[in-house]
């Protein structure tokens, strides 16, 4: 079943980048997509969308604009950037060897 997928997929594309009439289909298609993307009516709901979803003006998305501060007023940086206390354990980020143990 896997090998019939893969081949109706991989025919799929082939007739889509192989040939004329198949180039003039995407061409066709990626227009109509320019098309309704621009539209001023989905861009108005994008616009929407971003101003809930990002709480700051940061074009990273995985910026936090939130700062914590302990008793002293001290400014700490958020959770993300401190480093993991002794009991979390590594869980194979980069640069690590992580292997289950066996039972």
């Amino acid at each position: 079943m896997k090998g019939k997928a893969a081949f109706v997929l991989g025919a799929g594309l082939g007739y889509l980048f192989g040939t004329p009439s198949g180039r003039e289909k995407l061409g066709s298609a990626r227009s109509k997509l320019m098309d309704s993307w621009n539209d001023p009516r989905v861009q108005e709901k994008v616009g929407d969308i971003r101003e809930k979803v990002t709480p700051g003006s940061s074009d990273d998305p995985w910026a936090s604009t939130a700062d914590t501060t302990d008793t002293t007023g001290s400014s700490t940086p958020t959770a993300s950037t401190t480093t993991p206390s002794p009991e979390t354990p590594d869980l194979g980020g980069a640069g690590s060897d992580y292997r289950p143990t066996a039972p």
